[in-house]
């Protein structure tokens, strides 16, 4: 029963997360079925900055100049990574997980306000 109610508390904070991701423009990178993370496609643009530009500026790989800069502006932490899509090829990822309490109506208004901001590019 402890597990099953820890399963639903999961479910419900993954699909309160994916949703306002999905309605900020971001795409998803593949479904997710189980767990507490959610993987993301990283955009060629994001804050109105580009990040190839951003991330040659830096020394830095393009998920990670995505990443840094998301947390930098907006205080939302991801994990980045690369990839490989369905192709095989090299793709820029980023993790998202839910492991706080993404369902408190403060934390919401913020997160939603500074998702809005993030208005990614692909």
């Amino acid at each position: 029963q402890a597990l099953d109610s820890l399963r639903g508390l999961y479910r419900s904070r993954l699909d309160y997360v994916i949703a306002a991701l999905h309605k900020a423009g971001l795409r998803q990178a593949c479904p997710t079925d189980a767990g507490f993370f959610t993987l993301w496609k990283v955009p060629r643009r994001v804050l109105g900055r580009d990040l190839a530009e951003e991330a040659r500026g830096q020394g830095l790989s393009s998920h990670e100049a995505y990443n840094r800069l998301v947390i930098s502006e907006t205080g939302i932490v991801g994990v980045h990574f690369a990839g490989f899509s369905s192709d095989g090829k090299p793709e820029p990822l980023v993790r998202y997980a839910v492991c706080a309490d993404v369902l408190n109506e403060k934390f919401q208004s913020r997160f939603e306000t500074e998702l809005r901001r993030l208005q990614p590019e692909y």
